[in-house]
């Protein structure tokens, strides 16, 4: 910003900084939108900047708000699964393992968006739930036949 509102140009400041025009193009563009800079003279051939109304914060605070445009958007793996939820959903109350049920989708996802899908949409503890009470259901039957068959003798 004090590059362009001393006058350097934009190769200048690509030299000094190392980066590429792009993201200084992309800083201008930026530091013209919140106000840290005004167009003073737009020459043909070069645009002469100077200081905005609004001042720039001291170093260590950021310029800029922060946007990660990661958050913004949906993940690849919920616009796949989406027709898909029901049966998974119902698949998960009924007791299959998350490792069946990814083996029986008929959407291709790795294996673990899947599982990663599963613990966004709450249904990892579901399948974790249902599965150890089949599993205590089962051991419990197998105590009892081998207490009955233990009276037997």
């Amino acid at each position: 910003m004090e590059g362009l509102i001393a006058g350097h140009s934009l190769t200048f400041l690509t030299r000094a900084t190392g980066k590429d025009k792009g993201y200084v193009i992309k800083t201008r563009d930026l530091a013209l939108e919140y106000g840290y800079i005004e167009l003073a003279s737009s020459d043909c051939k070069q645009r002469q900047y100077k200081s905005g109304a609004k001042l720039l914060p001291p170093f260590p605070e950021a310029l800029f708000p922060l946007k990660d445009g990661r958050a913004e958007r949906e993940p690849e793996t919920d616009v796949l699964l989406a027709p898909s939820r029901e049966w998974i959903k119902e698949r998960v109350e009924v007791g299959w393992s998350p490792q069946t049920i990814f083996e029986e989708l008929s959407a291709a996802v790795p294996r673990s968006n899947f599982y990663r899908y599963l613990r966004r949409h709450g249904l990892s503890d579901a399948s974790k739930l249902s599965r150890n009470v089949m599993e205590l259901i089962q051991r419990q039957a197998s105590v009892c036949r081998s207490i009955g068959a233990s009276f037997l003798m």
